[in-house]
């Protein structure tokens, strides 16, 4: 989270803060089954107005568990994404509703994998929602 640390110290603060608490929530569950947060690029953070999609490009290992999870601020009404494999075929896509969206899986294969995230409006026009998401493996048995 050393990339939101630093977001944070720029302007809208309270609503890293604010995006940051919703995705600790969102891996709660994930975290009690053994799952551990990774470091360096997994994981990414934006903010919108408008609807849109950003892509994302991770290192996955072949048959390793992961969980990956997202959380975006109030005013958001959607944050979904869906993984593709490296020969980009859709893989997985998250099925839960709301901006909280949250998805395990075990990789078919190793390589860079695309995660492509779609966002809804955020609020009235004035208002900029942010977003962040992290990519968890399990690093025990429960």
């Amino acid at each position: 989270m050393v990339a939101l640390a630093l977001a944070a110290l720029g302007c809208g603060r309270a609503e890293w803060r604010a995006a940051d608490a919703a995705l600790n929530a969102a891996a709660e569950e994930a975290r009690s089954q053994g799952y551990q947060p990774l470091a360096g690029p997994y994981n990414t953070f934006g903010d919108f107005a408008a609807r849109g999609e950003v892509g994302w490009r991770v290192h996955l290992e072949a048959h390793q568990r992961y969980f990956i999870a997202a959380a975006c601020t109030p005013g958001c009404d959607t944050l979904d994404f869906a993984v593709h494999e490296p020969h980009g075929s859709e893989v997985a896509r998250d099925t839960s509703a709301g901006a909280s969206p949250r998805l395990e899986l075990e990789a078919p294969e190793e390589g860079d994998f695309h995660i492509t995230f779609s966002y809804g409006a955020c609020g009235d026009a004035a208002q900029r929602c942010r977003w962040i998401a992290q990519i968890y493996q399990r690093r025990s048995n429960p």
